[in-house]
């Protein structure tokens, strides 16, 4: 399947742009770190992607219910989601958006926390092989509430964050975390065996850009693991508007595994290993459920992200993809 041209997605060009079922679920994305302020309301000249082929119309269901066009960029292999506020992004984050607010007692958050805890293990074991040394460092970027952080110090690593959100920051800041608001508070010379972005780059505004910086702070022979949501996935394409990983306006960037590694290429990365997080797709069928207002959301989120994770096993395109690279040569 030729997943560089639009026409890989013959779903998305027979989605018509009309108004989206009614509604409010809360959209808490799971298996991210939660972080949103990364968000500007502004994109870089030079980053300005192409309208290539309007895909579809999107809801924000988990706050404001504005719609949002998503296009496709022919060049970068890429979705996009238009989004200009010139009142702020901080209107478009929901209270509980983020995990570290996390507070309820219901079926929802209970799930969250046992599959948080048994995904730092996964998460883990996706990189370890990368780390030497006693106390190697760590650095993760949009750290959250600092829990995947408190892990790794448990397990001896030398760990620094980069988490923007000013709540996050207080809680990671108060658990004695090495915390940093941006990229640019890091010393020239902080340098780490293993740099991680768990559901990060889709938020940012530019993602190349970020990518190159974060190559400077690794080691020679580190590796960068960046996990998004998977554009091409069998959920992607069941839900089409009402998939809840289209987090709209949130995510800005609709990743799929061909626009992805154009952009490690492009900044001069070498993939050496492709993963998933095999409980996203779980999640993400139950939230679409509910956006779709569906009378049996839980039983038909639990079948389909089954579905999604057997229909990866045969094609590699799972909900949720984990790339693992390391510094090789930028394309010319």
């Amino acid at each position: 399947m030729n997943i560089g041209s639009v026409r890989a997605y013959p779903f998305l060009e027979s989605t018509p742009k009309t108004m989206l079922p009614e509604g409010n679920p809360r959209l808490e994305p799971i298996f991210s770190n939660g972080f949103n302020a990364f968000l500007k309301t502004e994109t870089p000249s030079h980053m300005k992607p192409l309208k290539s082929k309007l895909l579809f119309r999107a809801k924000d269901f988990a706050h404001t219910q504005q719609y949002f066009d998503i296009y496709w960029d022919d060049q970068k292999m890429v979705g996009w989601t238009e989004f200009e506020n010139s009142e702020g992004s901080e209107n478009h984050l929901p209270e509980r958006y983020a995990p570290h607010r996390l507070k309820s007692d219901s079926l929802q958050d209970q799930f969250y926390r046992l599959a948080r805890r048994l995904m730092c293990r996964v998460k883990f074991r996706i990189f370890s092989s990368f780390l030497t040394g006693t106390h190697p460092r760590i650095l993760d970027y949009g750290a959250g509430n600092g829990h995947f952080a408190d892990y790794l110090k448990m397990r001896g690593s030398t760990v620094d964050l980069v988490e923007p959100n000013q709540r996050a920051f207080d809680e990671c800041r108060e658990k004695g975390h090495r915390i940093h608001r941006t990229l640019s508070d890091l010393s020239s010379d902080s340098m780490y065996q293993v740099i991680t972005l768990w559901h990060v780059l889709e938020h940012l505004t530019d993602p190349w850009e970020t990518v190159k910086e974060l190559g400077m702070h690794l080691e020679d022979h580190g590796a960068l693991v960046i996990a998004v949501p998977n554009f091409e996935s069998f959920d992607a394409k069941k839900y089409k508007a009402h998939w809840a990983a289209l987090d709209v306006p949130r995510h800005l960037w609709h990743f799929t595994p061909s626009g992805l590694t154009k952009l490690f290429e492009d900044s001069g990365f070498e993939i050496v290993n492709r993963r998933t997080l095999v409980f996203d797709s779980f999640y993400i069928s139950l939230l679409s459920e509910k956006f779709k207002r569906s009378k049996l959301w839980m039983i038909k989120g639990i079948f389909f992200g089954a579905i999604s994770n057997i229909w990866g096993t045969r094609t590699r395109n799972f909900s949720s993809m984990v790339f693992v690279v390391k510094k090789g040569s930028p394309n010319p």
